[in-house]
């Protein structure tokens, strides 16, 4: 779900496990140790994703669908910011096991929002369904591998404060986006040529 100016909040919601009482324990109180670092398959690795909200927020809602127990908890920091998981509530529930987390959105910054998630899930090899329509730019993978490709100025949008003038070339690598500058390459490569 997507802020709109009268649904202002950002949604994520996926279909796996979800997560035990313990699980969301250990996921949201551990900093640096994440639970993907033993495979090269994710993306992350040093459990900062799942905190990350909060450099947004004080606060935000967590769903676990997990066992046919459907429990909301909430995350967030206190006065002395200090980081903390409580439970809301705990029901039986027949939603598919996944979690869902919730972010409030600051009307001032829907907009935002919402181009930078055109931005960053045009490079998902699967897009996830969204409430409003999104716009992709399509740009062509100058180079690509397992996982990866590298592509070149968007001349449609901004990216991450960049203008279509100083946009440098990107790396994409599991659906990450990295900025790289053509500076450090030789004069006569391919990448400095872009």
């Amino acid at each position: 779900h997507l802020p709109t100016q009268l649904e202002p909040w950002f949604m994520l919601r996926d279909f796996g496990t979800g997560l035990s009482q313990e699980g969301m324990e250990n996921n949201f109180s551990n900093f640096g140790d994440g639970t993907k670092g033993e495979s090269n398959v994710y993306n992350g690795a040093f459990g900062l994703g799942s905190k990350s909200p909060l450099s947004y927020v004080r606060n935000f809602t967590i769903i676990s669908y997990y066992n046919g127990v459907k429990t909301l908890y909430n995350y967030g920091k206190d006065a002395d910011d200090i980081t903390t998981l409580s439970t809301a509530f705990s029901e039986e529930s027949d939603e598919p096991s996944g979690l869902e987390i919730q972010i409030a959105i600051k009307q001032n910054d829907i907009s935002e929002v919402v181009r930078k998630a055109e931005l960053i899930y045009r490079y998902f090899d699967k897009r996830p369904e969204t409430n409003i329509p999104l716009e992709y730019h399509e740009l062509p993978k100058i180079i690509s591998g397992d996982n990866w490709f590298i592509t070149t100025k968007d001349k449609h949008k901004t990216y991450y404060g960049y203008s279509e003038v100083n946009t440098p070339t990107r790396v994409i690598m599991g659906n990450v986006i990295y900025p790289i500058s053509n500076a450090g390459f030789p004069s006569d490569s391919i990448i400095s040529k872009l």
